[in-house]
């Protein structure tokens, strides 16, 4: 799906490509990718996450767990929000984040492109352990707990949008430009799609 952004981005300001997607999308491997082909500084809204939860000593799961329990999920987004925010009127940027689309909306941040990639949850599992390295079947248990883990995060994070800003996580096309299925194509396939796409729509002239 492919639609015309309608905030144009000020000459003088370069780039800003945004880029989100759920675990295992491939999200993260094409902001990298874009970043490096575009020439554009990249600010991942994870890390900003996880910067907060290494303050508290903590790994990115149970710091989550901790603003659940604790209800601290609107000062930490907010916290972040307002970073993504300020990076966004820097030049030349790619920003990754899951809620930036809907930020960008919200507050009329010109932005040159809003990518979203998605695929199935049996595929994202699957990436997930490729990319740390395991090699299981789809009978195994460490496929089973990768699909147990990404439901119990999609859920949280649906929840946490919901919650603090309304937002429909489950409905991308409401704020992004572009939306990508990389299912049943490689990296290398989708970071192709996504340049032709950013070109073919006259985004970026």
């Amino acid at each position: 799906m492919i639609m015309k952004a309608d905030l144009k981005r000020p000459r003088e300001l370069g780039m800003l490509i945004v880029v989100g997607g759920p675990g295992g999308s491939g999200s993260s491997t094409i902001a990298k990718m874009l970043a490096k082909f575009y020439g554009l500084h990249r600010i991942y809204g994870g890390e900003l996450m996880r910067g907060y939860a290494k303050q508290k000593g903590m790994s990115l799961e149970d710091f989550i767990k901790y603003i659940d329990e604790n209800n601290l999920e609107n000062e930490y987004d907010r916290k972040i929000d307002r970073s993504l925010i300020k990076h966004a009127y820097t030049k030349d940027v790619l920003i990754e984040s899951k809620i930036f689309a809907y930020l960008a909306f919200k507050y009329r941040v010109p932005t040159t492109v809003k990518i979203w990639l998605t695929a199935s949850r049996e595929v994202r599992a699957m990436r997930a352990l490729l990319k740390d390295n395991i090699h299981s079947g789809l009978d195994s248990d460490e496929y089973k707990k990768a699909l147990d883990d990404l439901d119990i995060r999609y859920e949280s994070d649906s929840k946490r949008y919901k919650e603090i800003y309304g937002v429909d996580y489950s409905s991308p096309k409401l704020y992004n430009d572009i939306v990508i299925d990389s299912s049943k194509i490689n990296e290398l396939s989708t970071f192709n799609l996504v340049v032709k796409l950013i070109n073919d729509g006259g985004f970026y002239k």
